[in-house]
């Protein structure tokens, strides 16, 4: 029993930082990708593949509250 809840904890911190990543990454969108001049495009699609791989296991949940972050991803690339 210890071991199901300690892997539910662990399972749950590692939801949360990929949520905190996806956040991370699309709050500094502009930096790190549209406006600088040193990536180049093989770096912007290693930055792109990064965030929609994490997207992809939000995506995979039923619940409200992951298609709602979903369509927050998606919206906030749609407007770069």
């Amino acid at each position: 029993t210890n071991e199901s809840v300690d892997s539910g904890i662990y399972e749950q911190r590692l939801y949360d930082l990929k949520h905190l990543i996806v956040e991370k990454l699309l709050d500094n969108l502009d930096e790190y990708l549209l406006n600088n001049s040193t990536l180049n495009g093989l770096n912007s699609i290693a930055y792109l593949q990064l965030l929609l791989t994490l997207t992809i296991e939000f995506a995979s949940k039923s619940d409200e509250q992951n298609q709602q972050f979903v369509h927050y991803i998606l919206k906030s690339l749609l407007r770069q």
